[in-house]
This record gives C-alpha cells, sequence and structure tokens, in this order.
C-alpha cells in the first residue's frame, strides 16, 4: 500500500513506532558490544542510526494522533536483538546488513511516497548526512563500502554460517512485521 499511496496514517505511524523499537535495539547492542568485539566496528556508522530520525518522524505535525504502541511481533523482534547483543554480538551484523541495506535500497522510492501524504514524517529515509561524511557521491557507493565491510569481518566458518542464518531470520522478522500492520 505503501507504494500506491492507499497507507492509512495509523498503519505509517504503527510501522515507524515499530521500526524505532527494532532500531534502539539493534544500535544500541552493537554500539555497546564494539568496545569488546572488535569485528563489530567495521560495520558501525554512527550516520546510519535511525533511532533519532524515527523519533523525528513520530513527533512530527503528521504523526501526532492517538499513542500507539509497538506491536508484540516487533517487541519479540527487539528481544532478539537484545539477547543477540548480550550472547552472540557478532550476529548482529547480519541484521544490520538486512535492514540499513534494505532502508537504504528501498528507502529513496518510499520517501517519495510518503513525502506525497506526509512531507513532514520522512527523516528516516535521509541519509544525506551519511554520504557527506563517508565522503560517499551515492547510496550505491555506501552500500558497496558497507557490502566490503561485511566481507572484512574475521570470522570462523561456523560464525559464517550462524551470520548467514540470522540473515534469514532477520529477513523473516521484517516479514512478519508487515505483516502484523495493515499496510
Amino acid at each position: 500500500k505503501l507504494l500506491t499511496d492507499t497507507l492509512k496514517a495509523s498503519s505509517y505511524q504503527q510501522y515507524l513506532v515499530d521500526l524505532q523499537v527494532i532500531y534502539h535495539a539493534l544500535e544500541k547492542g552493537i554500539r555497546e558490544q564494539m568496545t569488546q568485539h572488535s569485528e563489530l566496528r567495521k560495520i558501525y556508522f554512527p550516520q546510519l542510526e535511525r533511532n533519532a530520525a524515527i523519533q523525528e518522524d513520530l513527533n512530527s505535525t503528521s504523526m501526532k494522533g492517538l499513542p500507539i504502541h509497538a506491536s508484540n511481533v516487533a517487541l519479540n523482534y527487539a528481544a532478539h536483538l537484545s539477547q543477540l547483543a548480550q550472547t552472540y554480538p557478532i550476529l548482529l551484523a547480519a541484521h544490520a546488513y538486512v535492514r540499513y541495506l534494505g532502508d537504504l535500497s528501498g528507502g529513496m522510492i518510499l520517501k517519495k511516497h510518503v513525502s506525497k501524504k506526509w512531507p513532514d514524517a520522512v527523516h528516516f529515509y535521509d541519509f544525506s548526512t551519511l554520504l557527506k561524511q563517508t565522503d560517499r557521491p551515492s547510496i550505491n557507493a555506501f552500500k558497496e563500502l558497507y557490502k566490503a565491510q561485511l566481507d572484512r569481518l574475521t570470522v570462523d566458518l561456523i560464525t559464517r554460517a550462524e551470520l548467514i542464518h540470522e540473515v534469514f531470520l532477520a529477513f523473516e522478522h521484517a516479514e512478519n512485521m508487515l505483516n502484523a500492520i495493515s499496510l
């Protein structure tokens, strides 16, 4: 519905609230664990963080309304991310890969559609600071840099297999989240 401009404000607001819970857990986990797990530093770009941008969107005039709470699906996903941060932090890289590169890939298209209805609620899709501060001319150039950083992770074969498994879980969580709200 997002691409057909028939999305309701309440559904988009729910989507943002759910994303905020997920990004909070992901970003907090990476920031807190990269000191002890240096491999996470390779994929950490503070300009990628989306939590503050989502909050700006939720505070926009367009999104003011009834208080909305995160869905159980989003809370379960966030709990999974928090558990990974405590037990197997490198696996957060799989979720960062899916979330950030997915948002970078579809962000410009979605921003175009969202801005038609809620022009003050598109901060989530704004990656201009990221491009300037990483000296990348385009989203595609940054995505290539990020993929190269992921490829540079020094992990054993077991961890590599676990990362691949987590990528599939990340896609599953994302799909479940979208299905849980009436997009």
